[in-house]
């Protein structure tokens, strides 16, 4: 396997995941956290487990991914708190916000440097709603960044909750 696509590989293969069947039971437990999400054609549908568990979706060739975790329990405040540190530790190089399932939401663009040396360009969805922080993440290495952006948004549109 080619150095470059090891970030990748090294990122997803850290992640507890169940894969067997996980079309139906990503589909099905989004549906349970109140999540209607499309991924890119294509690409293969993960479930996390473990400390952070959610949802992966892995690009054919495994350069990109999505991730959506579980919605967590947030209180303002402490939202308010999480946005400050993170545009500390990870020193946004955009930050807007838009709205997504007629949710205000905090998007946050950054690099984060990985294992192998290089760089991964984040895409990060912060949209709170009813004491809840539901989060979208958007990971490509960062030549490869816009190449699968229109994917990615394109199932972006296809987000909504049913609460």
């Amino acid at each position: 396997m080619k150095p470059e696509r090891l970030w990748l590989v090294a990122l997803v293969a850290s992640l507890p995941l169940q894969v067997a069947d996980a079309a139906s039971s990503a589909d099905e437990e989004l549906l349970q956290a109140g999540i209607h999400f499309v991924p890119p054609e294509g690409w293969t549908r993960s479930v996390a487990t473990g400390a952070s568990p959610g949802f992966v979706f892995t690009s054919h060739d495994r350069r990109a991914s999505i991730t959506i975790p579980q919605p967590r329990r947030v209180m303002p405040l402490s939202l308010w708190l999480a946005w400050s540190m993170l545009r500390t530790t990870k020193k946004p190089e955009q930050e807007r916000e838009t709205k997504l399932a007629s949710m205000t939401c905090r998007v946050f663009e950054f690099q984060e440097r990985y294992a192998g040396g290089g760089f991964a360009k984040v895409q990060e969805y912060h949209c709170p709603r009813g004491g809840l922080l539901y989060t979208i993440n958007y990971v490509a290495k960062t030549q490869d960044f816009d190449r699968y952006l229109p994917d990615f948004e394109e199932s972006l549109g296809s987000f909504s909750l049913s609460q």
